[in-house]
Order: C-alpha cells, then structure tokens, then sequence
C-alpha cells in the first residue's frame, strides 16, 4: 500500500489528532515551496529493516509514557507502511476503542515506552512527505535526462522554468477543478501511465480552448464514470449529467476519455451527433423522427483490443434515453496515432480527441516524451494564468487562454 493510501484508514478519534504544541514536529514544507527546493527538504527518514510487533501487542491501554523523548522520536527513522497500516486497521476494531497508545520497540533500552496515537498521524504525514518527494525528484531526474536529446531539448528549459516557482502541493484552482493540487503535474514528468486527474487535467484544458465549436463538446471522465457504473434509469441523476443531456440535445458532436479496466488502457471516444432530417409528409412531430447517430472509438493499441462491449451497450442506451432515438455503433473509426509502449495510451487518447477536433497533427511514439514535456509546460502556463471558465458555458474566449493554448505541439499539433 503506497503511503498517500494510508490515510484512508484514519479513525475520527481525538487521540489520533496531533496537539497543536507539538505541530511543528512535522517537518512540512509550505505546500507553495517551490519544487526544486522540495526536492532538497530534509525529512524524517523512513525505515523498513525494523523488526515491529503486531498490532494486537502493540496498542495499550495505559496512557503514554511520560518520559518519551519528542525531540529524538522527530528524528529517528519512521516505521514502515506495513506496519503503520496494520495499526490503524486494528484501531478499526471496537474492541480497540479504548486504545491510549501504543508499544515503540525503536529504542531497544526502553521497550516499554509508550507513545501517544497521534504518533502515527505524525509518521503518516511524514511519510505522505517522503512519498510526494520521490515522485518530485523522479520527475527532476527525468527531465534533466532529456535535456540533451534532440527531440525534447527544447521544451526542457521551459519545464525548468516553471518548476523553480511551481508550488509541489499547491490547489490548482483550473478548469472548476477541486481537491487536485500540482502534485498531480508529477505524473507527466515520467514514462508511466497517467492517472484520472492527468486525463480530467487534459480533457478540460482541451475544452477550454476558445475556438472549439459551440456546437461540440469535449467531457472529462465523469460522463464515462457515470456510463460504467449508474443506472441510467434511475432519476438520481447526478446534476452535470442532467445538464449535460440538456446541451447535447443541441450538439452535434461529444467528446471524451474512457479507461478501459479489462486492458489497463485509455482510450477515446467521439458521438456524432447528425442533424435530424424533417421531411415533407402529414406528420411533423421531430420528436418521432430517426436521429443517425454514430458513435466513434479510438484506441493505440491497433486490432489487439477487443470493444468494451458492456460499456457501449450502456452508452447506447444512455444516449437513445437522453435523445428519444437509437445511436448506431460503427467501430473503431476515430484516427489515433500509433502507441509502442504500454504506458502513453493516456496521451494517444487526449490526442486523437485533440485531432478530430482541432486538425492537431496524430502523435507517434517518436515524440511521446516531448509530448509529455508540452503538456507539463501549458497545464503550468494555464495555472500560472488561470481561466474564468463554465461548465455551462465552456467555449468562453479569455485573452489569457489564448497566450498559452496557441502554442505550436510538435505531435500535439496547434490548437488554433
């Protein structure tokens, strides 16, 4: 279990909150430090070559020690996740409600010290820490090895720039985006698979883009989110997807983003919306009229894949609700550029969007990594200068926007 999960096993127990006199233990940097000075924070060292007892013999009834050192306990290496985990979980238990501290095994002198609970929020949020710094210097490591690479070097200097005053955990207030801080700008700085906040963080940048059609729209991952997991008949529709199947009444083309779990892969998806056709004749309802509808995949991994064939029955379904006419699924028809690797699909995905929508040039492997780079530096301009952006009204034109989204992208193509 990553150190960033262990949070989600916090109790709601006033023994694990950490007294506001001994706040400072933590040795947290402000979350606006910028990131290549993050990366030289000294932190608490973490250790997994302890020996510690299970939880069970660990937690203790008695109040903690009063003679427990703070100052050494700040320094000393931190228990591993395993054991931190395994703690937590058994403070789930109700039999451990009356649980006042725990048995520290780290001073081999004093076996029998006890330390108060809100230790482990201490060790938790030290740990959060370290975890948050390798990504950060892998990321540093990452693109300083591309600096000399002809492909990539120039949009290197630009990402140096911008991580000598990109804040390492500051919210990134973009886009109507909540609870993602720059953190999640890490992702981009490597050759793994991105997550869903670097899809959500790319399909709203897209969207934003002041000359996309009024007529077209470009979704995050929550419209494929709500496909895959809601049942489309209920009326506990969430409030964006009811707004949503108000506008595309009046599109003529749907966007956006879907993680195909069978395979681990990103892939994109396009609805055509045609326009209805009214004919001469005695009846005019439209409403009864056919609506042609064809709904367009695209995935970088060639024919290997095989359709999520639940997912587009549900869509299917979604859509004929939502418009009152049938939907007709043509295949696999959106251009996407041609992926070699296991990890870019997330990229190849944004990009086939950005294609069929802004004529961008398709991505190949050759400039993954700049690619990569690109879209680091303009997530970083649109922070730097953020946009007054709708949901209701997503092709709003702001100056700001404009000085960024008009770069040229070598692979991405030009986005105006």
């Amino acid at each position: 279990m990553m150190y960033s999960q262990l949070l989600e096993l916090a109790v709601d127990l006033p023994s694990l909150d950490i007294p506001d006199v001994y706040s400072t233990v933590i040795p947290s940097p402000n979350a606006h430090t910028p990131v290549n000075r993050f990366q030289f924070h000294i932190l608490q060292p973490l250790s997994s070559s302890l020996t510690f007892p299970t939880a069970p013999t660990s937690l203790s009834t008695a109040p903690p020690s009063a003679t427990y050192n703070l100052c050494d306990l700040s320094k000393a290496p931190i228990p591993p996740a395993s054991y931190l985990q395994s703690l937590k979980k058994h403070l789930l238990n109700s039999s451990a409600e009356d649980r006042l501290s725990f048995r520290s095994v780290r001073n081999p002198a004093n076996v029998k010290e006890l330390l108060p609970l809100w230790v482990l929020t201490v060790w938790e949020e030290v740990s959060q820490l370290a975890d948050a710094q390798d990504k950060w210097k892998a990321s540093y490591s990452w693109v300083r090895s591309l600096q000399d690479t002809r492909q990539a070097s120039d949009h290197t200097a630009a990402t140096f720039a911008h991580l000598e005053v990109l804040g390492w955990k500051s919210p990134i207030s973009l886009y109507g985006l909540r609870g993602m801080t720059n953190l999640s700008l890490a992702q981009f700085l490597h050759d793994d698979r991105v997550n869903e906040d670097a899809i959500d963080l790319m399909s709203r940048f897209l969207a934003a883009n002041p000359t996309l059609p009024d007529d077209t729209l470009i979704l995050d991952l929550r419209l494929s989110r709500f496909i895959s997991t809601q049942d489309h008949t209920s009326r506990r529709t969430p409030p964006h997807i009811r707004e949503l199947e108000e506008r595309i009444r009046h599109a003529a083309a749907l966007y956006f983003p879907m993680f195909y779990k069978e395979y681990e892969h990103w892939i994109a998806f396009k609805v055509d919306l045609l326009r209805r056709k009214v004919m001469y004749g005695m009846f005019n309802d439209r409403s009864r009229l056919r609506c042609v509808v064809t709904l367009l995949t695209a995935d970088s991994m060639g024919k290997s894949l095989t359709k999520p064939k639940g997912f587009i029955t549900a869509l299917l379904r979604w859509l004929s609700l939502c418009c009152g006419s049938e939907f007709t699924f043509i295949g696999k028809k959106l251009p996407v550029g041609s992926q070699r690797d296991v990890t870019s699909c997330g990229f190849f995905a944004i990009n086939a969007i950005s294609h069929s929508v802004f004529d961008t040039a398709l991505l190949t492997h050759v400039n993954i990594r700049e690619n990569r780079l690109q879209w680091f530096n303009d997530l970083c301009d649109a922070i730097a200068q953020p946009v007054i952006h709708s949901h209701s009204s997503p092709n709003v034109s702001v100056a700001k926007h404009i000085q960024y989204i008009g770069r040229v992208r070598s692979g991405a193509g030009h986005l105006l």
